[in-house]
């Protein structure tokens, strides 16, 4: 079935006035990435049974386990860390130590101070993205999320991940820590944490 934009007008899916609209009805994301991949999931309705009764499947299983579903992870971390890679941040030493990571602070301090602020964020969303990873290991997963979860799995399974991840809660991490952490993200995990943001919106919508 192809349904385009004139259909969709007509059927309320989409609507200028976004209350009047049936995907306001429907839209129960939590983070803007979610909510952009469900109107691109009503805007291209599915046209063959098999991939409609995976997407059944996969629907029933997120929400069996909506109870588990990590909390740490909002809207706003998504944008604090959209907003930390969209920075022109000075170039941090790539091996921290007291010297270099105090140095850093003192001399640029606004993009210490930035970085320091992401991190938090960073961590909550990397510790919820593991307990994501955790809720559905084991599981008989149809194939839609299945893949979405082995991707999920090669994404977060750098040491460097799991150690940042355990910074979650931590207010005041060393210089050092901080000046490790921000080279990392900026230069090793830039494009794996975004596409994990991607992959996350798929579960959101």
């Amino acid at each position: 079935m192809v349904i385009d934009q004139t259909t969709l007008q007509d059927l309320s899916i989409f609507h200028p006035q976004e209350e009047s609209s049936l995907f306001s009805r429907f839209n129960f994301t939590r983070t803007s990435h979610g909510r952009h991949y469900l109107m691109h999931v009503l805007g291209h309705p599915l046209d063959n049974l098999k991939s409609i009764l995976q997407m059944q499947q996969t629907l029933r299983c997120i929400g069996s386990s909506s109870g588990q579903w990590p909390e740490r992870i909002t809207n706003g971390t998504i944008m604090v860390l959209e907003r930390f890679f969209d920075s022109q941040i000075d170039p941090m030493p790539r091996n921290a130590n007291a010297l270099n990571a105090w140095g850093y602070r003192l001399l640029h301090n606004p993009d210490y101070a930035l970085t320091k602020y992401t991190l938090g964020h960073a961590a909550d969303f990397l510790k919820g993205m593991l307990q994501l990873q955790q809720i559905f290991a084991g599981q008989e997963l149809p194939a839609p999320l299945q893949t979405v979860v082995t991707r999920m799995g090669m994404l977060l399974s750098k040491p460097d991940v799991t150690a940042l991840a355990g910074l979650a809660g931590n207010s005041n991490p060393s210089p050092v820590t901080v000046v490790h952490f921000g080279h990392f993200l900026l230069n090793h995990f830039k494009n794996q944490l975004r596409e994990l943001m991607e992959l996350y919106g798929r579960l959101d919508a």
